[in-house]
């Protein structure tokens, strides 16, 4: 499937629609992750927009509170010294 995809920045739209982006860089080594939490997850990308199931790959979308025991993700962060902790409760 052939698509034209806006080439402007998505993270104003990202700010506007109140959704917070926090990238994780796991090759550096001040950053610590549970990899096993995001490899485990099921990817529910295609059934919330099946149009888009070719982005699978890169891109995974979680259902925290199904995948896991009804959590929720908390994070805090502090963007002066541009760290976060994230964890479920």
């Amino acid at each position: 499937m052939s698509r034209n995809y806006p080439t402007a920045p998505i993270l104003p739209d990202l700010v506007e629609a109140d959704i917070v982006y926090i990238p994780v860089f796991p090759d550096k080594k001040e950053s610590e992750f549970n990899n096993n939490f995001f490899t485990r997850s099921r990817n529910v990308l295609a059934g919330l927009l099946p149009d888009f199931k070719e982005f699978e790959k890169i891109i995974k979308v979680i259902d925290v509170p199904a995948e896991h025991k009804g959590a929720y993700v908390h994070v805090v962060a502090d963007a002066h010294s541009r760290k976060a902790v994230c964890y479920l409760k």
